[in-house]
């Protein structure tokens, strides 16, 4: 295909991208992660735990830095155990089995996509 006719086919090709897009954001299982995405971001149990895991990491990084093997080893059992809570937490849980289901439709989409494409070789 001459570029030309690639030029004249792009507002073509960005118009059925948009579509496509906007029937992506459509898909239920997309709109049920973003939405439990967002549930988990405001949620205040989370991102306190969330700074917390930070914190003590940050603790352990320096007792290290320090040479002080005993307080980083006790940094990071607090940081396991509040790990832990944050993935024993039902809301996380959902949140991680909406991003395995959405992970999942998107990467079916992008392979069938590629098939598609694929075949115009043939």
């Amino acid at each position: 295909m001459t570029e030309e006719k690639m030029l004249a086919l792009e507002p073509t090709i960005v118009a059925e991208l948009d579509r496509l897009t906007t029937l992506i954001q459509a898909n239920q299982t997309v709109q049920r992660f973003q939405a439990i995405e967002q549930t988990v971001k405001q949620h205040p149990e989370i991102a306190q735990l969330q700074t917390d895991i930070e914190a003590a990491q940050k603790e352990a990084v320096q007792a290290v830095h320090y040479n002080k093997p005993n307080a980083a080893r006790v940094d990071n059992q607090v940081a396991d155990q509040l790990n832990q809570q944050l993935a024993d937490n039902p809301l996380v849980q959902e949140y991680r089995a909406a991003l395995y289901e959405a992970n999942a439709t998107l990467e079916y989409m992008t392979t069938y996509l590629q098939s598609q494409i694929d075949g115009l070789d043939e």
